[in-house]
């Protein structure tokens, strides 16, 4: 399991599954993991190389996790727009709208990596 094309996850077999650095990106021997993932893509052709979304798709739970982000979404851009709405954009707390600013890019990209992977 390859992630974004650079993380290695895990290596899945028919009888074992090995995860590797516990899910954490490790970018201290990022070099070293990226030459073994060109290595792995290279030697194994005929095998599948697939990343965490294929893994939620296979136990079916991308569907939920779609519908969660999607009512998420709706949710924090309702409030924000009922705050702005209510009491004008100044009168929204700052960290509130601070964290909103690190938050919704994000949901949004999963958003799309989520459709993504139901369309393929």
């Amino acid at each position: 399991m390859i992630d974004q094309g650079q993380i290695l996850r895990k290596i899945i077999t028919d009888k074992v599954e090995i995860t590797l650095g516990n899910n954490r990106p490790n970018n201290i021997l990022k070099s070293d993991s990226q030459s073994f993932i060109n290595f792995l893509s290279k030697e194994i052709q005929d095998k599948e190389i697939i990343d965490s979304w294929d893994i939620w798709v296979k136990k079916g739970l991308l569907k939920w996790a779609l519908r969660i982000n999607t009512m998420i979404l709706i949710v924090v851009v309702g409030i924000l727009g009922f705050f702005a709405a209510t009491k004008g954009i100044e009168k929204i707390p700052p960290a509130s709208f601070f964290m909103l600013i690190f938050l919704l890019p994000q949901m949004i990209l999963y958003q799309k990596q989520m459709k993504n992977k139901i369309k393929n």
